[in-house]
């Protein structure tokens, strides 16, 4: 019973809310102690209460809401369903169709619906199945498909023309909102509200619609539209686990910029529970709420058990935010040999190609250790080989590598005490600043 329980305790803590929420409104169950079972999963998700089972119930009962539980899920996954598209996408292609395939590539035509997720997809599909019947001359199968594709012509160009829509939205918002017009985003938000319109564009037009809000810190705008999709992923629309990771590491966005702390935290750590692509993205975002939070140690361990995510991304941006965040966190504690490597090898294969991403961040920190730790001759190179503080001055940074490496000069006799001591009262005008206020405590520059 025990192995049991510890299997079921497993599946639980890796189901994300929004799944709880989904099994408990459509599940199939009749057995009354199965029903109070997964009614008091949700009652605990909700009070953040602790998972305790009953002991006593037939420990079958526990693997059979885990597989049930499986299936249902599976059945609301649109990723399954896109592979299940591309699946048969292939065979129809490659000639490997099967009879049993294509009977449920029939039974999915009769039941299409053009607000499905991936609607497009499996339009584009049924199109290459045509011709597979056309050139085996299947004119009873052929009819019913083109009769199909003749009804939902229009409609599909329809979605096709409001993704091309979406993207150029889109693209506008990532180029700081150039071009934006008002009725730019209330088409957004019509969108999203449209539940003839494929779950694909409607899930695509939130994230868009965050997007420019996040950008320009607008963060009140979001929580309704926020609330909206959180209540369709939990009735069975937008379900996917990658999906859920994106949507809770969206919610940490938002309630960040509403300074939300505590519930930016508590989303973030959801969305890690499924690995993505953008998994390292989600880290950092997580660890930056972390850090805000003084949970410096917790950050780093999150970082350190990650490191095999920053080895192999391709994302520089990301690389970045990892090691600043990893070398902030360490200056807490204490910073390992390995995390110095690894800045001094980002720095070297990156070149000047760092100042693309959030450089002044990773710099910021970087050097401060390189302070700390004594290592006055590699901050002044540094400072010297990559022009930091006159980049830092050129794009209006606060003085935080300045102050690293005018102090270090003055320490090592590398300036005068009178131009010093007009720099510092420089940097303590601009004190108010609270971050920049510790930093100067940190590097030992002011007492106020």
């Amino acid at each position: 019973m025990r192995k049991r329980l510890k299997v079921f305790q497993s599946f639980v803590d890796s189901l994300f809310p929004s799944e709880i929420e989904l099994l408990n409104s459509n599940h199939q169950f009749k057995d009354p102690e199965i029903i109070s079972l997964i009614s008091d999963l949700r009652r605990k998700e909700k009070n953040k209460e602790p998972s305790e089972f009953n002991t006593s119930l037939d420990p079958r009962k526990y693997s059979k809401v885990i597989s049930k539980s499986k299936s249902l899920l599976d059945k609301f996954d649109v990723d399954k369903y896109f592979d299940w598209i591309n699946r048969m996408h292939s065979c129809i292609i490659t000639d490997h169709i099967s009879p049993e395939d294509e009977r449920l590539i029939l039974k999915e035509i009769e039941g299409f619906s053009i607000s499905g997720f991936h609607s497009l997809s499996f339009y584009d599909m049924i199109q290459s199945y045509e011709n597979h019947l056309l050139m085996r001359d299947r004119k009873k199968d052929l009819k019913d498909v083109e009769v199909f594709l003749e009804n939902y012509s229009e409609p599909i160009e329809i979605e096709k023309k409001r993704a091309d829509r979406l993207k150029q939205i889109t693209k506008m918002i990532s180029n700081n909102s150039i071009g934006l017009q008002m009725s730019d985003l209330d088409w957004l938000r019509k969108l999203l509200k449209d539940d003839q319109a494929s779950q694909k564009n409607r899930y695509y037009a939130w994230l868009a619609f965050n997007m420019h809000f996040i950008n320009n810190k607008s963060g009140n705008e979001l929580l309704k539209p926020l609330t909206y999709v959180e209540s369709l992923i939990e009735s069975g629309k937008f379900y996917s686990r990658r999906i859920l990771s994106n949507f809770y590491a969206n919610k940490l966005l938002i309630f960040r910029y509403l300074n939300r702390w505590e519930e930016a935290c508590e989303a973030g750590g959801l969305s890690l529970k499924y690995e993505t692509i953008d998994h390292l993205y989600y880290i950092n975002n997580y660890c930056s709420t972390l850090i805000h939070l003084d949970q410096h140690e917790r950050a780093a361990e999150l970082l350190r058990s990650n490191e095999m995510h920053f080895n192999n991304t391709r994302n520089i941006a990301q690389k970045v935010i990892y090691l600043a965040h990893l070398i902030r966190c360490e200056l807490q504690t204490q910073v390992r040999p390995s995390t110095v490597r690894m800045c001094r090898e980002l720095t070297e294969n990156l070149r000047i190609k760092v100042f693309e991403y959030q450089w002044h961040y990773f710099f910021r920190f970087y050097l401060l250790f390189l302070y700390k730790s004594e290592q006055s001759g590699a901050v002044i190179r540094l400072n010297k080989r990559l022009q930091l503080e006159s980049r830092e001055t050129a794009e209006k940074y606060l003085p935080y590598i300045a102050s690293i490496v005018q102090t270090t000069l003055f320490l090592t006799l590398g300036i005068s005490q009178e131009l010093y001591n007009r720099r510092r009262d420089e940097w303590e005008q601009k004190s108010e600043d609270l971050n920049f206020r510790n930093h100067l405590l940190e590097i030992g520059v002011a007492s106020f």
